[in-house]
């Protein structure tokens, strides 16, 4: 754990000054391109690091627990199938929770 925390860590030398992500705000800044380009490093690597987590959580689940694992998916996605049929048939209702609680979808 403790390599997969020193990925996200700032470099060294790295000081609090501007964000480098404020050039995401401006097309027209200068590091606008780079700004993108790392934002896109930084997302994939997110998404890398979750997928993996997600798979070391699965693999160590007994048959029981995946099993019960997508049967639960299956009923989550089925509710959101209705919820989605019913806000498509109804139009935007002025932005109610979506049918996992919280939020609009």
């Amino acid at each position: 754990m403790d390599s997969e925390r020193a990925q996200w860590k700032r470099p060294e030398g790295a000081g609090h000054g501007k964000n480098p992500m404020a050039a995401l705000e401006n097309p027209g800044d200068p590091g606008y391109a780079a700004a993108v380009q790392a934002a896109k490093q930084r997302a994939s690597e997110r998404i890398q690091a979750m997928s993996d987590l997600q798979t070391k959580i699965y693999n160590v689940l007994t048959p029981q627990q995946k099993t019960e694992l997508s049967r639960r998916l299956a009923e989550r996605q089925a509710r959101w199938e209705k919820w989605q049929q019913g806000h498509d048939a109804h139009g935007p209702a002025g932005g109610g929770a979506g049918p996992l609680g919280g939020g609009s979808p």
